[in-house]
């Protein structure tokens, strides 16, 4: 004999509440992270190169190139792409939130990371200095092999792995 039956699908407002509760506390964190190690020109951790650059030293002449407040000022217009709007219905909708959740948030972080890689070398930043460009040859400031940008990153509070895209 063959037994067939259907049984209506539903979440429990305890789980949904549940849901809502673990996506107020996801994070994703932008920039550059101790595990992706040193800098191979400057023999510094990579945060700290880009915190050198961030704020700057005039006591080395290295003007302050705020690369993290240009992304953080661009983030709400970054963040109401249509692609992320489409990740967040698709959250809503998805019967294994943790998952939709981690893509919401992988969409996230790598939209940011292509908004702070173009950041570098633009004219954001505060130009080079002549002597600057007669050294390097060219005027993109953070830019000279390319490694800092390179390792622009971000990491989710869910799986916590850095992903340089």
């Amino acid at each position: 004999m063959l037994n067939v039956s259907l049984n209506k699908r539903s979440v429990s407002i305890k789980k949904l509440l549940a849901d809502f509760n673990k996506m107020d506390k996801a994070t994703v964190d932008v920039g550059h992270f101790a595990s992706q190690g040193i800098h191979p020109t400057s023999g510094l951790p990579y945060p700290e190169l880009m915190a050198l650059h961030h704020f700057g030293d005039p006591s080395q002449n290295i003007p302050a190139r705020p690369v993290r407040t240009i992304v953080a000022h661009g983030a709400v217009r970054t963040l109401k792409a249509p692609s992320l709007r489409g990740e967040l219905m698709d959250w809503g909708k998805a019967q294994e939130r943790h998952k939709a959740l981690q893509s919401v948030l992988e969409a996230m972080g790598k939209l940011l990371v292509a908004d702070g890689k173009a950041v570098f070398g633009s004219s954001q930043l505060r130009a080079n200095s002549d002597k600057t460009v007669q050294i390097k040859g060219f005027n993109s400031p953070l830019i000279e092999r390319g490694d800092l940008q390179r390792h622009y990153a971000y990491k989710t509070s869910l799986d916590d792995t850095v992903k340089e895209t």
